[in-house]
């Protein structure tokens, strides 16, 4: 799928052929099949090819096809189709008048349309104004939206309407709970500028509020009853209010000894595995685009392609040609057009754009993947091409190839790699009974792997339940088990697994020693069902061997584990001042 949409009582899903499929609620004809019967399953728009682009109202659905045009199905008493009647339609039909179109919105019973030439175009209920041509009378029709020229974005709440123009927001409609942003509560029926804003880069809009991304930070205005503006209040704003705790981190890692965050502005911020330091700038690296962590170091990949260690070096796993440990970074030796990296146990893996894998560290059990057992101080190439992400576990490498198999190399202890021995594997092989993989994580001796339709697969040791037997079985398994279906993200631990469900609920099951489950106890659990106590959904998990990491939708970071059984929010990470950083290997 490429793209979701949700109406009132119905969901859509754009297929990457072009092909729109919808489920759910159906009395006005609004999943498009030609009937007017509901389906708990997915049915498929009847006559539509070439979709780009899907939206839903309240009981109506709008596609956007790649040669400009627009079509619409459902309900239309407020003329909301734009085919010029008021009559509801089980099938497509054209939207009359517009051409050249290159986005959609929809409000409740509104319509938007953006055209090439930046001029923007509304049909439906305008009872509040939200069709922003100076009336209030419902259009069956296409209008053009009065002052507006050079658009880029739009947006459409419940009864109001919203346009970026380089990096101003302009609004017009119902405005009151104060959603237009203009400081008024008075509705219009023209645009109004929003007040205070510039460099804005998103916009997004519920039923009576509206959303920015302004230079990183989030600012919302409108309805505020249940908080949904982010400000700490639950009073209504009629001009844009920050929201809280939006500190612009994309990424976490965990390890032991250090946790990482990468933040928007590619900077790297590191504290103690315990969380009993605050954050401090990780000195000599910006632009950095990925972070991995292990147990004594830690790599970064910045946006040139280029690949930075630091810390623990006693097998070269810096790879900058020696066995120094280093407190600060140093470049890998010889390492461009990197894409992906990943820190093991004493080694270090990096994929390429080409595909092809290069290693380097600790390699006395093959797992650098080079089909010898010499430790190496710099990169050598592993002997696989066609790769498209890395894994590196306690001795072992993965290796996720574009067709979706998986391969191994290394120490093959509790059955990791497949083989169901203890064998050393310095050629990567092919781990069997498992196909069409998207992601994978490696823990000290079991892996986790989602494939693309969202089953959770999980093999190797299962000292503490960490493949999730949900039988109480330790055994372990050189087989990949189904162990979950409809997941969303998996990180592995020592001996336990992150899973992230829907909604961005979190899933912990295994070892619990040390808390890294977050469920306030020490207590084991072998089975789904381990729900961490984070008040906002997740977005980002990172588990090191006994502790785990949370990013949250807010952008705050939250941490658990190595004796803490309770998530903790991580305070500091809004600072930008330097502040020097040593690494305690």
């Amino acid at each position: 799928m490429s793209a979701l949409a949700a109406g009132d009582y119905h969901s859509l899903a754009l297929k990457a052929d072009g092909s729109v499929l919808a489920w759910g609620d159906n009395y006005y004809g609004q999943l498009g099949d030609g009937t007017a019967v509901s389906s708990a399953t997915p049915v498929q728009v009847q006559d539509l090819t070439g979709v780009t682009a899907i939206a839903a109202g309240d009981y109506f659905t709008l596609a956007l096809k790649s040669d400009g045009t627009v079509w619409a199905w459902g309900d239309n008493a407020q003329g909301q189709l734009g085919d010029g009647t008021t009559d509801a339609s089980s099938s497509p039909v054209q939207v009359q008048g517009v051409s050249d179109v290159i986005a959609i919105a929809v409000g409740g019973a509104h319509s938007l349309a953006l055209k090439a030439d930046g001029t923007l175009w509304a049909w439906g209920d305008n009872s509040y104004g939200q069709l922003g041509d100076g009336t209030t009378d419902a259009r069956a029709s296409p209008v053009q939206v009065a002052g507006i020229s050079g658009a880029s974005a739009i947006v459409a709440g419940s009864s109001h309407s919203l346009a970026l123009t380089t990096g101003a927001v302009h609004a017009w409609g119902d405005n009151y709970f104060g959603q237009l942003g203009d400081g008024t509560m008075d509705s219009s029926t023209t645009p109004v500028q929003v007040q205070g804003l510039t460099g804005v880069t998103a916009l997004a809009a519920g039923g009576f509020y509206t959303v920015a991304l302004v230079n990183g930070a989030v600012k919302s205005w409108g309805d505020n009853y249940f908080g949904q503006l982010g400000d700490g209040t639950i009073n209504a704003s009629p001009a844009p209010v920050q929201a809280m705790g939006f500190n612009n981190i994309t990424s976490i890692a965990a390890s032991d000894n250090q946790h990482l965050a990468l933040k928007e502005d590619g900077t790297v911020w590191a504290w103690s595995g315990s969380g009993t330091t605050a954050p401090v700038l990780v000195q000599g690296l910006t632009g950095v685009t990925a972070i991995a962590a292990s147990s004594g170091h830690a790599l970064a990949l910045k946006a040139d392609g280029t690949v930075w260690a630091w810390g623990a070096n006693y097998s070269g796993q810096l790879g900058d040609g020696t066995v120094t440990t280093r407190s600060t970074p140093r470049r890998v030796q010889g390492l461009t057009s990197v894409v992906a990296v990943s820190a093991g146990n004493g080694h270090s893996l990096a994929v390429k754009s080409d595909g092809t894998v290069w290693a380097w560290g600790y390699n006395g059990l093959g797992a650098l993947g080079d089909g010898g057992y010499t430790s190496r101080a710099t990169p050598v190439r592993a002997k696989i091409a066609g790769v498209k992400a890395i894994a590196a576990g306690t001795y072992y490498s993965l290796f996720l190839k574009a067709d979706g198999t998986v391969w191994g190399s290394g120490y093959d202890q509790h059955g990791a790699l497949g083989s169901g021995g203890y064998n050393a594997t310095p050629n990567p092989t092919q781990i069997q009974g498992i196909t069409g993989v998207a992601t994978l994580a490696a823990g000290y001796a079991h892996v986790t792997a989602i494939t693309t339709s969202g089953d959770l697969w999980a093999w190797g040791y299962n000292s503490d339940g960490q493949l999730c037997s949900g039988n109480g079985s330790t055994n372990s398994s050189s087989v990949p088990l189904l162990a979950r279906s409809s997941v969303l993200g998996v990180a592995a631990g020592d001996a336990y697994t992150l899973v992230l469900a829907g909604l961005g609920y979190l899933v912990n099951w295994g070892d619990n020693s040390f808390g890294q489950l977050g469920d306030g106890t020490t207590t084991d659990n072998n089975n789904y069902g381990t729900y961490v106590g984070v008040s906002a959904a997740a977005t980002m998990i990172s588990a090191s061997a006994t502790s785990s990491l949370l990013l949250n939708t807010d952008s705050s970071v939250w941490a658990w584990g190595g004796g803490t059984s309770t998530p903790t929010q991580v305070q500091g990470l809004t600072s930008t001042q330097p502040t020097a950083f040593t690494v305690t290997p």
